[in-house]
């Protein structure tokens, strides 16, 4: 049986970032869990997280918390078909903080998907920018974990689930940040 993924804790880097902006909460979400040791490409990619939550309310980072933790309990690993399913709950998502559905779309593609999601920029000149994120997992049998694998654990100040750090909390930095600028009314000068 395999033992649970060793874990980071990014509370160091967090910590310098709560001291410069009153706006970051002192208590910040649980850091990334990641299967294995992690080296300095995989610190690296914690306190990216961690750092683009600058600037967050706590109630971002509660509905942030929320998200993947649904994004978690989605099994899409291949063969599931459950990615079809995470897209219609990120569109449901996106449409409830102001995405119009024209600016969706979604590409099916044999028993999985993708989804694009466009916001207009104010500039028509200025070139586009594209931010992708996977969404598929490899798949963990259940029986071989100590914990479940699609449902997110909170424990001891660390998260455990398939697919927290690769790559479920990337969508969900990316839906958030789509939610955050759409609750803002404020429009890039890109288009995103």
């Amino acid at each position: 049986m395999r033992t649970a993924p060793r874990l980071l804790s990014g509370r160091d880097a967090a910590a310098s970032a709560a001291q410069a902006s009153h706006q970051f909460p002192l208590e910040l979400p649980t850091p990334l869990a990641r299967a294995g040791v992690i080296g300095h490409a995989e610190r690296a990619v914690v306190d990216r997280f961690l750092a683009a939550l600058h600037g967050f309310t706590r109630d971002e980072m509660f509905q942030a918390r929320q998200i993947l933790e649904r994004l978690v309990s989605f099994r899409t690993a291949a063969g599931q078909r459950q990615v079809p399913r995470l897209i219609a709950y990120v569109q449901e998502t996106l449409r409830a903080g102001g995405v119009a559905e024209a600016e969706m779309v979604v590409i099916p593609h044999e028993e999985t998907a993708a989804l694009i999601v466009r916001i207009q920029g104010t500039d028509a000149a200025a070139r586009p920018i594209l931010f992708s994120a996977h969404m598929d997992v490899v798949d963990a049998r259940p029986e071989d974990w100590e914990r479940s694998p699609f449902t997110l654990i909170e424990e001891n100040g660390y998260f455990f689930g398939r697919g927290v750090l690769d790559n479920k909390t990337g969508v969900t930095s990316l839906i958030s940040t789509i939610l955050r600028l759409k609750a803002s009314g404020q429009r890039p000068r890109n288009t995103l």
